[in-house]
């Protein structure tokens, strides 16, 4: 994590500086949110419908689960995030289409 002097840690995209702009790392972002797109779709191989799987997360997995569960092609059960870290899409999905929680900790 370029952040922490590049020490390895476990994160769903890099963060580079403390600031909005050092906390947006779009194609890590999209990279995560395509691994996880295809762990949905493994389980809907499987026989899980897609209304019900609950997509969730905290902090970097809030904001991939936010952004997964808002651009997955079919409409999940539900899809929570507590502290996203991200900045908002310019683009976002039709309001009322999806449903979301946000969580405060």
């Amino acid at each position: 994590m370029t952040v922490n002097n590049g020490y390895e840690m476990r994160a769903w995209y890099d963060i580079k500086a403390f600031t909005p702009e050092g906390r947006a790392d779009a194609a890590g972002l999209a990279e995560s949110t395509r691994r996880v797109d295809a762990y949905l779709e493994a389980e809907m191989a499987h026989g899980v419908e897609a209304s019900r799987i609950v997509l969730a997360g905290f902090s970097q997995g809030g904001a991939v689960a936010l952004s997964g569960g808002l651009r997955f092609r079919e409409r999940l059960a539900d899809c929570s995030h507590s502290r996203p870290i991200f900045r908002i899409p310019r683009r976002s999905p039709p309001a009322g289409r999806w449903r979301t929680r946000a969580c405060r900790s």
